[in-house]
């Protein structure tokens, strides 16, 4: 699947393409939605702090003991409440 979306890739580039890299106060409003056991949790982490500094409106939402992928959290017990701040935050 990456080949389709970056082509021939190498670690270096999909390092390079990570929005990490291009974030800046001019971004809209950001709703990010984690889980704990997602072996991408930390770097989401590190993405809300790049928010946070730059500037930019943001909410994190963070399913304790959630794996990677929102089609995994239908039966975990944090992904209704997940839900609701989703739909609260977007209303705001």
């Amino acid at each position: 699947m990456l080949d389709r979306i970056f082509g021939k890739w190498t670690l270096k580039a999909l390092q390079e393409a990570s929005p990490i890299h291009y974030v800046s106060n001019s971004l809209p409003p950001m709703l990010l939605i984690q889980g704990t056991k997602d072996q991408l949790y930390p770097g989401t982490i590190d993405y809300e702090k790049v928010l946070s500094k730059a500037g930019v409106a943001h909410k994190l939402i963070v399913l304790k003991g959630a794996p990677h992928g929102m089609e995994n959290w239908v039966d975990h017990p944090e992904w209704l409440r997940s839900l609701n701040d989703a739909a609260a935050w977007l209303a705001h």
